[in-house]
């Protein structure tokens, strides 16, 4: 089965696609599936490419991507509840500690100027994805979407800002991602109580957020020519990655004629081939058992809760607030996220909204 797709920004038309059309279009490429459902897509340049691989991956993971949108815009609670669940950094955390982690640890501002430093093509990409997935939303009718998100608001379009958004979740997963029930619900104490608080149980806090014992593995299995029939060199990938949120691999076929051809998995909502093979080489990657946290603890100002002590000097540490909306509430919860050095946002009082 072949997907034919032409883009035009002004006019969004579903046709066949003729290779030296005269008619311009920014994203053009060719679907075509084969056994077992593997898309392999062919693109004119990298945003084509992007633009296939968001639009098949819409296709067989709509919901899935949508709720994972839900989860780095931050905004889990104001249409799935607050009092459910979803999965961050492998682990199991509530929907209102998820918004306040995401909402308070992107910096987007900063991931703009980061990528707008890199070379144009990866914000082509990223943006050719966005917009293949929001092709897939137009050409499907809400009623004929699957049965898990069907006719739900949720279910919206998306742009280049949230694709970075995923790619930067997947980048914290094994790292801040360990953190989000701490940092979502960190407090200091009352001033003047500092001196009495109890030992910082470092043990316990490891143990708790699981920093050094991820709850996941792999394996990666290198032969070569002696150790094959066939006398030539074999890879197998082995990654024990989870099946729940956008972890899931997917498998896609990528071409640039000329200068790309590349087959393997992907983490949903990354318009990049992760683990794979191109005609000359093959890659993969594992789970290492690497101490990744060193945790210590710094002792707070006895004289203000709101500033700690580091060699001996009295540093301050910087409140900001972060608001999360909740279902059809008037107010919504709203808490203050503390960090050191200080953010480019304002610091203020945490208050609810009237």
């Amino acid at each position: 089965m072949r997907t034919f797709l032409r883009s035009h920004r002004a006019l969004q038309v579903l046709a066949p696609l003729l290779l030296g059309s005269a008619v311009a279009a920014p994203y053009q490429v060719q679907i075509q599936r084969t056994a077992y459902g593997i898309p392999h897509i062919l693109g004119a340049d990298l945003g084509s490419v992007g633009y296939g691989a968001g639009y098949a991956y819409a296709q067989d993971n709509l919901c899935l991507l949508a709720d994972q949108i839900l989860t780095v815009r931050g905004v889990r609670s104001k249409y799935l509840g607050a009092q459910g669940t979803t999965v961050v950094g492998f682990q199991t955390v509530s929907n209102l500690d998820s918004d306040f982690f995401f909402k308070s640890m992107i910096d987007l501002t900063a991931l703009r100027r980061g990528y707008a430093a890199g070379p144009a093509e990866h914000l082509k990409l990223m943006a050719g994805y966005a917009a293949g997935y929001n092709r897939y939303l137009r050409d499907t009718p809400p009623e004929q979407r699957p049965e898990a998100c069907r006719n739900a608001a949720w279910v919206q379009p998306i742009s280049e800002d949230d694709v970075m958004r995923m790619l930067e979740e997947k980048a914290i997963q094994a790292s801040a991602g360990s953190f989000v029930t701490a940092l979502a619900n960190t407090a200091p104490p009352q001033p003047g109580k500092t001196s009495g608080l109890p030992a910082v149980d470092l043990a316990a806090f490891d143990a708790t957020h699981q920093l050094n014992q991820l709850p996941i593995g792999s394996n990666g299995w290198a032969l070569g020519a002696q150790a094959t029939e066939n006398g030539r060199g074999l890879l197998l990938g082995n990654p024990h990655f989870p099946w729940q949120t956008t972890n899931r691999f997917y498998e896609l076929h990528v071409t640039i004629p000329g200068q790309l051809d590349v087959m393997g998995a992907s983490l949903g909502g990354m318009p990049v081939i992760n683990i794979g093979f191109n005609r000359d080489v093959a890659w993969t990657h594992t789970v290492s058992t690497d101490k990744r946290f060193t945790v210590s603890a710094l002792q707070l100002d006895p004289g203000n809760p709101l500033r700690y002590l580091k060699d001996g000097v009295s540093r301050p540490i910087h409140p900001r607030t972060v608001v999360v909306e909740v279902g059809a509430r008037r107010a919504s919860p709203c808490r203050a996220a503390y960090c050191t050095p200080p953010r480019t946002a304002r610091c203020s009082t945490c208050r609810r909204p009237g």
